[in-house]
């Protein structure tokens, strides 16, 4: 028989009895049936890819680095991943670029695979290369189509740009077509609080997330502090803050709120007790907002 074809032959037999040990975590076996695949055809990646992952997994990253970067270089098309991933998060710049650069190249070789544009905007965004993570998402809603995750996406991107009108759009952009979906319900109230847009604006947005879902403590609770400082129904303000700490009686932010409103209705005997509360559970944290709610009903500089 013709000597190649019995080294071939016998790299495939210990080759795949090397893969089975490692899908049973059978390392040290794993390890010398890969080292004899390994001097039988020195330039297969794969058997350097597993040789990498064993040494992962016993903890050994350098040995595991030169192994990945070695199956990198005998097959860069289809051996790119473990590579990237240890150079991204070796944490050095340097490496950081390098690893991107190794994804965009797999992202194109492989430009209809959506999971790969999905890695390399996340490497992007872990980079903070946001305006590339958002030219991104095009190519991946042109692969997947625009959906919720699309648009929590853009959304998430504009937010961290500190872009809140942008990110707005985005959250519209969807309600447009799901208006029912509570998230970006509250997405889009949570916006509206952050640009001070009008209280009759902000006020419909609450009740649009109630309407979908009425145990939303947050928005019951922020509601109900917008009614009070806006002059609305202090009653119907006191009914949601209670069902707040119904749910959450030690949350100072709720028990906040409830003070202020008890105070707002001439209760400063219970609006005292109730402020005191939240001053002790909010510790170090400094509210301001609190802490002026405290001096107004206490009376007290501290």
């Amino acid at each position: 028989m013709n000597t190649v074809l019995v080294i071939l032959s016998a790299f495939t037999y210990f080759f795949y009895a090397a893969k089975a040990q490692l899908e049973n975590k059978h390392y040290d076996e794993a390890y010398m049936t890969l080292r004899l695949c390994e001097s039988l055809n020195p330039e297969d990646g794969t058997t350097k890819q597993y040789l990498g992952m064993i040494y992962s997994a016993l903890n050994e990253p350098e040995k595991a680095r030169a192994y990945y970067r070695e199956a990198y270089r005998l097959n860069p098309y289809d051996l790119w991943e473990n590579y990237a991933e240890v150079l991204f998060d070796d944490g050095v710049e340097q490496d950081r670029r390098q690893a991107i650069r190794i994804i965009e190249k797999a992202a194109l070789a492989h430009s209809k695979e959506p999971e790969i544009w999905a890695m390399l905007q996340n490497a992007y965004v872990k980079n903070r290369q946001l305006k590339p993570a958002l030219k991104v998402q095009d190519k991946i809603d042109q692969l997947k189509g625009y959906d919720e995750y699309s648009a929590y996406t853009r959304y998430q991107l504009y937010r961290f740009m500190n872009k809140p009108k942008r990110a707005l759009k985005e959250v519209e952009k969807y309600l447009a077509l799901e208006p029912r979906d509570n998230e970006f319900q509250v997405l889009r109230a949570q916006l509206y609080e952050v640009l001070k847009v009008d209280w009759p604006k902000l006020e419909q947005a609450y009740k649009t997330v109630l309407e979908t879902n009425p145990f939303n403590i947050m928005m019951l609770n922020n509601y109900a502090y917008g009614l009070a400082i806006h002059g609305g129904d202090l009653k119907l303000a006191e009914m949601m803050s209670v069902k707040t700490l119904q749910a959450e009686p030690e949350n100072p932010v709720y028990l906040d709120t409830y003070a202020w409103i008890l105070h707002l209705q001439g209760n400063d005997t219970l609006a005292k007790f109730y402020i005191r509360k939240a001053k002790e559970n909010i510790g170090n944290y400094k509210d301001t907002e609190l802490n002026k709610h405290y001096r107004i009903i206490t009376g007290e500089a501290k």
